[in-house]
């Protein structure tokens, strides 16, 4: 769950959220009360209440539910912290809306930059589920760059060479490839360096 304004709106990817530790009575739909015994009235009010908290002191938190008050106790994290897990919340929406919208036909994956440590993921989600699929998405929007364009063009440039399958099957099976089928990169302003010179290269 997410704090949304003076509500709990529920997120597709919020699980590391203080909200959302197990044994915590929030729920969506619940509309923030209190703030350590005080009140909360306009959203300016409710930005400065949480602005006075610490990150090593437990808030206390009262929702209104169905009439009634319930109350809960969060450890805040910082707002970088809080950043990420918003970030990747939001590559997790876009996940489920392409697996939705193509019937799980297209893969999806994002870089958030072009470090070595973002190469074993792109790789990783490559050979787990995303070669399956008919097409790929890869999304290098807002990605801050680096160094490992070579790779990730070399691992998109893999044709298939052999087919195999299993003996007395009948189901015809691929190596893992990308080449062979449609791929489309994303990119936007924030798209920075190393992503530019993977988009560009692409093209080739």
């Amino acid at each position: 769950m997410c704090f949304q304004n003076q509500s709990i709106s529920g997120g597709a990817d919020c699980r590391q959220k203080p909200a959302d530790i197990s044994g915590k009575d929030i729920k969506a739909g619940d509309v923030l009360k209190q703030v350590n015994g005080q009140v909360v009235g306009s959203k300016e009010k409710q930005r400065i209440l949480f602005f006075q908290t610490f990150l090593d002191n437990e808030i206390e938190l009262v929702f209104t539910r169905n009439n009634k008050d319930t109350t809960a106790y969060l450890h805040p994290i910082s707002s970088t912290a809080l950043k990420v897990l918003l970030y990747d919340e939001w590559v997790a929406n876009n996940q489920s809306y392409v697996d939705s919208k193509s019937n799980k036909r297209i893969a999806y994956v994002h870089m958030k930059n072009m470090s070595d440590g973002e190469l074993t993921n792109f790789k990783r989600e490559m050979v787990s589920e995303a070669y399956k699929r008919d097409a790929l998405i890869l999304d290098l929007r807002n990605n801050t760059g680096g160094n490992v364009h070579d790779a990730v063009l070399q691992f998109l440039s893999q044709k298939p060479y052999a087919q195999w399958k299993y003996r007395e099957g009948s189901s015809l099976h691929n190596p893992i490839s990308t080449a062979a089928k449609p791929i489309i990169i994303l990119v936007n302003e924030q798209s920075l360096s190393d992503a530019e010179v993977t988009s560009q290269a692409s093209r080739h």
